[in-house]
């Protein structure tokens, strides 16, 4: 019989060096894994490339030109589309202002606007100026008809003099300019610094604390 029809099984078929080798675990293995990461290139090779990957792309976005104070609307000369590195920007771009959009919390040159510094924004965390604290108080007649972006000075009434002995109940500035952040049905809410925060609570509990509208800074 000639060579090329012999069969195993069949006296005077031997199998050849390449099939020996192919019989070896660790060759069979290692060309399975090779033909497996050549049909996962292959089929990658035609993908179209994500134009958000690139890490120099730039992005259009609105940057404030001079401070944006709590309470004001986006004017003109206050806000001014630039382009910037997609890689740099923060999450939460506003990608629209509006002619009533407003300053929920003050806005420096040179910053990008978020949605959440938005009156309106998400969450109360968003809408107060870094570094500071949010107080609450509710609605009451010695409160003054204040509105966001209003600033107000926070005093406490107090009976303890400079040395801490009792006189005369007098008031003692807590915080000299706080600024409206929100104002609902039942509360107002100012943001402070975290020290005037701390000086706050005593008197707060003890319902002594009491706001002062100020008047608008002029130019």
């Amino acid at each position: 019989m000639p060579a090329f029809m012999a069969r195993r099984g069949i006296p005077g078929w031997k199998p050849s060096p390449l099939v020996k080798l192919l019989r070896r675990p660790i060759v069979f293995w290692s060309i399975l894994v090779l033909l497996i990461a050549a049909t996962v290139v292959l089929s990658n090779l035609g993908e179209d490339v994500d134009p958000d990957a690139d890490p120099e792309r730039l992005i259009e976005v609105p940057v404030a030109q001079r401070l944006i104070l709590p309470g004001e609307t986006f004017e003109e000369d206050a806000v001014a589309w630039e382009l910037r590195p997609a890689k740099v920007l923060p999450d939460g771009i506003a990608d629209n202002l509006d002619e009533d959009d407003m300053a929920a919390v003050a806005i420096y040159p040179g910053e990008e606007v978020l949605t959440a510094r938005l009156k309106g924004g998400r969450g109360l965390s968003g809408r107060i100026p870094p570094g500071t604290a949010a107080l609450s108080f509710p609605k009451t007649a010695e409160i003054p008809p204040v509105s966001t972006g209003d600033r107000v000075r926070i005093f406490a009434s107090s009976n303890l003099d400079a040395n801490g002995l009792e006189g005369a109940a007098h008031a003692v500035s807590v915080a000299a300019e706080a600024w409206v952040v929100e104002v609902d049905a039942e509360s107002v809410t100012v943001a402070v610094s975290p020290q005037e925060a701390a000086a706050a609570v005593v008197p707060k509990q003890n319902g002594t604390l009491t706001l002062a509208a100020l008047a608008a800074r002029r130019p």
